[in-house]
């Protein structure tokens, strides 16, 4: 009853059916742990609770952009307009597309996260992620490096944030960027269902793939298990 309650409580809260399948899972996860250990010796109470089945989950995602589409995105108007006006929204789409991170790990980059390898490559590194196989250094492209030197340059501590956008609860500090994005989409004509800041991070993914990239250099650069 306290699964089913706080299952409700998610939902009353405007949380979809794959937030709560996820947020039941870390219980799930959690009480496993504990029956295996001993500390409980009850059946899991969050086992079998999920609200979608794996086929579900799967045609559920977010879309992928389509390489026509992410041209409209950034040619068009609002997106140039930005270049100068609102630099933080456009690196953040354009680090993504780059380094496949996602929009939460751009976002709360620091001065100093960012570093040189012995070979002068420049490179950032995820200290905190949704996983594991998050936590990751990721190299930067020259071009997107050069839009950011002077900003780096211009921070004064170490743990001075790149971009502006400030945490939200339960939504990083990506979520200002992910409603840009939004406009961004409208002022491009692009409408298709699904399509958000992670399609961007899907995108790259799938490119790189196409391009021969193996999985593991794939999984190591977008962080994933």
């Amino acid at each position: 009853s306290d699964i089913s309650r706080f299952q409700v409580h998610l939902a009353e809260k405007g949380n979809g059916h794959r937030t709560i399948d996820n947020k039941t899972g870390d219980l799930r996860a959690l009480l496993g742990f504990a029956k295996k250990q001993g500390y409980m010796r009850q059946d899991n109470p969050a086992a079998g609770r999920s609200h979608m089945t794996k086929r579900q989950k799967a045609q559920g995602g977010w879309a992928t952009f389509e390489q026509d589409e992410l041209d409209a995105l950034l040619s068009s108007a609002f997106f140039r307009e930005r270049l100068t006006s609102d630099t933080d929204y456009t690196t953040a789409v354009l680090m993504a597309i780059f380094t496949a991170c996602r929009v939460g790990e751009i976002t709360a980059l620091k001065k100093e996260d960012f570093k040189r390898s012995r070979k002068g490559i420049p490179f950032f590194t995820i200290r905190d992620s949704k996983t594991a196989a998050g936590i990751r250094e990721v190299p930067l492209h020259p071009y997107i490096f050069a839009r950011i030197a002077h900003k780096l340059d211009a921070l004064k501590t170490p743990t001075s944030k790149l971009f502006r956008y400030q945490e939200r609860e339960d939504k990083g500090a990506g979520n200002a960027a992910g409603k840009m994005l939004k406009q961004n989409l409208v002022a491009a004509r692009i409408d298709r269902p699904k399509l958000v800041f992670h399609s961007l991070r899907k995108y790259t993914n799938n490119e790189l793939m196409e391009l021969g990239v193996s999985l593991e250099h794939r999984c190591r650069l977008a962080g994933h298990e």
